[in-house]
């Protein structure tokens, strides 16, 4: 008898998730505390050149969390999580507690500080709730450093977790260190550079670079003048990198389009890592 209604109590909780996890929007309590169950991120370096026992009189301490709401109530949603920084930190990385949806492997997402952007880029699925496969964490490794003050993460979708327990930000966890003094000590921290102005290319293109916050934008402009290709490119920094999308304008004679991932490597120097849609231009420099 004692079986029999184990049985029954096991199949009703089972039955409870199912319904959990099908109604996406319904708020319900996660089984086991957020984070409790989860996989692990591996810790970063803690800075270029450092490991995890960097010393403070070296300018780099070990990396730690910075910031964690996480709890056990039921869940709201909202697209916005907030922390703070009292002293100049790099932030290596963040965990979200997110509502993913059939078949979404990422989402994209903005760290930002008084109106402008300062780093971003796409989170990704890690752990999940055993019991209701919907609700996984949503992590990246931003790797950008920051002064003090107040910061937001907003997520492009409204399917973060929040509630009364967390004063209505979304759940995040975050790790860091801090940094010695100001934070261009950190080469990482490319999210910083201006990188808007006139830069030469060695495909003999001229390119003029607009950025707002972490947003990068161009137009590239043949030698001749545009007749052989005008083209222009939208992507976002992420750390040392700039991702993004160059489309061909139709006015010229080359008619293609692709993704293009690039590396910083200096204020004056950007190089092609990855080229899409036969892309000709691999480094610019100004």
């Amino acid at each position: 008898m004692k079986a029999m209604f184990a049985a029954l109590a096991a199949a009703l909780a089972i039955g409870g998730a199912a319904v959990a996890q099908d109604d996406p929007d319904q708020s319900f309590t996660p089984g086991p505390p957020p984070g409790e169950s989860l996989s692990t991120v591996p810790p970063l370096p803690t800075g270029p050149g450092e490991d995890a026992a960097s010393s403070p009189a070296n300018g780099v301490a070990a990396e730690a969390q910075l910031s964690d709401n996480w709890n056990t109530g039921a869940c709201g949603f909202t697209d916005t999580t907030t922390f703070d920084l009292a002293a100049p930190t790099h932030l290596t990385r963040v965990s979200l507690w997110y509502n993913w949806r059939v078949g979404e492997s990422s989402v994209g997402y903005r760290i930002a500080s008084n109106g402008r952007d300062v780093g971003g880029g796409s989170l990704t699925r890690g752990g999940c709730d055993p019991y209701q496969g919907a609700w996984c964490e949503a992590r990246d490794a931003p790797a950008v450093a920051l002064p003090p003050g107040r910061y937001s993460i907003r997520l492009d979708s409204g399917r973060l977790c929040q509630n009364g327990g967390s004063g209505g930000a979304g759940f995040m966890k975050a790790w860091g260190y801090r940094t010695a003094g100001s934070v261009e000590l950190s080469r990482r921290a490319q999210g910083m550079v201006s990188l808007a102005g006139t830069w030469a290319a060695n495909d003999g293109g001229t390119y003029v670079l607009r950025q707002d916050g972490v947003r990068v934008s161009w137009v590239g402009t043949s030698a001749d003048g545009g007749r052989t290709f005008l083209n222009d490119f939208e992507g976002r920094i992420q750390g040392e990198r700039i991702v993004g999308h160059f489309v061909d304008r139709p006015s010229g004679a080359v008619h293609s389009s692709g993704d293009l991932v690039l590396r910083i490597e200096g204020p004056n120097r950007f190089v092609m890592v990855t080229a899409g849609g036969g892309f000709g231009g691999s480094v610019w420099t100004r």
